[in-house]
């Protein structure tokens, strides 16, 4: 990873760069560049060099010049000057390997193209609205989302899409809070996650909200812990974003919160929880791709031995891919199936339970370690626990709040956005659902869910059609009908049938 100038507390603005690498852990000082500068961009290039365009001196006086960082040999060549000085503005990388730069301070609404092949600039369409310290995100499509930023009103809520092929800018839905200074992430599901920053008023914000390029529209998420600014936010491999860092009021931080939904079983990585059955006769697992309540596809996974049962699914080991969680309820082994996609690349067995009234029932992340925990049940006592896991190692436990009469376990999720695990209920007997917010393994209150009709059962949540929020999987055992009732929180919004399951076939996850 390189980081290239910017300002520090010793030498103020700076030319100087340096070279993370991951493998060691270490620092490495390289090639300086050309000139000093903060409030620039670097934009990694298909060819491996790094191209570092604007920005301000140490006097604050935009610049035009731009330079390349060739890793090979550690040095910085000038390439095409910007048509005009900026900073505060945006570059994003385009599909046909030029560079988008937008916008900046005092600019008005200008925009440009770097072609790496020419090592020269052309200008492209206006933006609508002339603005610094937005954001830009390359989505999906092909198009490139500015959002927010602060513009010649205020700090702007407006939103607008650049089209390449046509070199111009088109509105799109408002954000509901105007921001500036903020970040934004591309979500695996193609969605557009923004998070905290400042308001019209100057105040930061915790609240974030989702862009739906389907339907050019935003909409609330959950908010983070504290309000900020000045932050990192980073997509990790199982579709979560680490938010690091900032500023709150006049405080650095040294904190970082994760963002995600429940734990998606995404096993195609398309942003988008899978369906994982296994037959009782064979022992044979297998993964049914989804598109939301649609299936796409699917494919054969491990057989498991016998006495063993898939209990749930969860990236253990770090690689960014789903592994099986098995349970052995007569030795009471557990056990994790390391996957490949839907390949088994290896195994290892995990903590033994105590007596025969302890089971394994779900998968969660509870103590924010990136490193999944398992739940456990004690159908005696109806009492909870969480033992915390690094891979396949138990580290610690706690118990939890103990359930109710009638009542069982079907899953854990965030439902009300505050970033922790809640579990989710369900009484078979009168077919109420109930959500039990926690914070750790401390239950903090409760809410009823939607009433499940006759015939079905809740087996799991996962959010299906990627609003950030989780929902429910029902499955009918004699129809074999699957169903997703999609939720905000505990209430119910709508609901579609699923694919049916093949006979012998049973749902293990979501």
């Amino acid at each position: 990873m390189l980081v290239a100038a910017g300002f520090t507390n010793t030498s103020g603005v700076s030319a100087s760069a340096e070279l993370y690498d991951p493998a060691s852990g270490s620092w490495t000082a390289t090639g300086n560049l050309n000139a000093a500068r903060r409030f620039h961009t670097a934009t990694l290039l298909p060819n491996g060099k790094v191209l570092v365009a604007g920005g301000s001196d140490s006097g604050g006086v935009p610049l035009a010049s731009a330079q390349l960082y060739d890793p090979a040999n550690g040095s910085w060549t000038a390439t095409g000057s910007l048509n005009t000085a900026r900073h505060f503005h945006t570059a994003t990388l385009l599909p046909n390997g030029k560079v988008l730069v937008a916008g900046g301070l005092n600019l008005g609404a200008s925009a440009e193209l770097y072609d790496p092949a020419s090592g020269s600039w052309t200008a492209t369409g206006n933006l609508n609205t002339p603005r610094n310290k937005h954001t830009a995100t390359l989505l999906p499509n092909g198009k490139v989302l500015v959002a927010g930023g602060l513009t010649d009103s205020g700090v702007s809520t407006s939103a607008e899409l650049y089209d390449p092929v046509s070199g111009s800018w088109t509105a799109t839905g408002n954000l509901n809070t105007a921001r500036e200074e903020h970040r934004a992430t591309l979500l695996p599901n193609g969605m557009v996650l923004v998070a905290g920053e400042s308001d019209s008023g100057g105040f930061l914000l915790a609240s974030a909200e989702l862009y739906d390029p389907a339907s050019g529209s935003w909409t609330a998420t959950g908010s983070l812990h504290t309000a900020l600014v000045r932050h990192t936010a980073t997509l990790l491999p199982d579709g979560k974003v680490l938010v690091a860092g900032g500023l709150a009021g006049n405080t650095y931080l040294a904190s970082a919160e994760l963002y995600g939904a429940s734990p998606a079983p995404d096993f195609n990585h398309d942003g988008k929880p899978d369906y994982v059955l296994s037959n009782a006769s064979t022992h044979q697992s297998a993964v049914w791709y989804m598109h939301n309540n649609i299936f796409a596809g699917g494919a054969f996974g491990p057989t498991l031995p016998t006495s063993w049962n898939v209990i749930d699914v969860a990236d253990f080991n770090g690689n960014g891919s789903l592994d099986y969680v098995l349970f052995n309820s007569g030795t009471r082994q557990t056990a994790i199936w390391y996957l490949s996609g839907v390949t088994l690349v290896g195994g290892a067995f995990g903590p033994t339970l105590p007596s025969n009234a302890w089971a394994l029932v779900a998968v969660g992340e509870f103590n924010n370690d990136c490193s999944p925990d398992y739940v456990l049940y004690n159908a005696s006592t109806r009492q909870t626990a969480v033992w915390y896991m690094h891979n396949n190692v138990f580290a610690d436990g706690a118990f939890g709040p103990t359930l109710p009469a009638a009542w069982r376990l079907a899953g854990v999720a965030d439902f009300n956005g505050d970033g922790k695990r809640d579990y989710l209920l369900f009484n078979a007997s009168t077919r109420q659902t109930a959500i039990w917010y926690l914070s750790g393994v401390t239950f903090v209150s409760s809410a009823f869910g939607p009433t499940i009709a006759s015939g079905y059962e809740l087996t799991g949540t996962a959010d299906f059609n990627g609003d950030g929020k989780p929902d429910y999987l029902l499955y009918n055992s004699s129809t074999r009908q699957t169903a997703i009732w999609y939720l905000n929180n505990n209430i119910f919004l709508s609901g579609a049938y699923g694919p049916a399951l093949p006979a012998a076939w049973n749902l293990v996850a979501p």
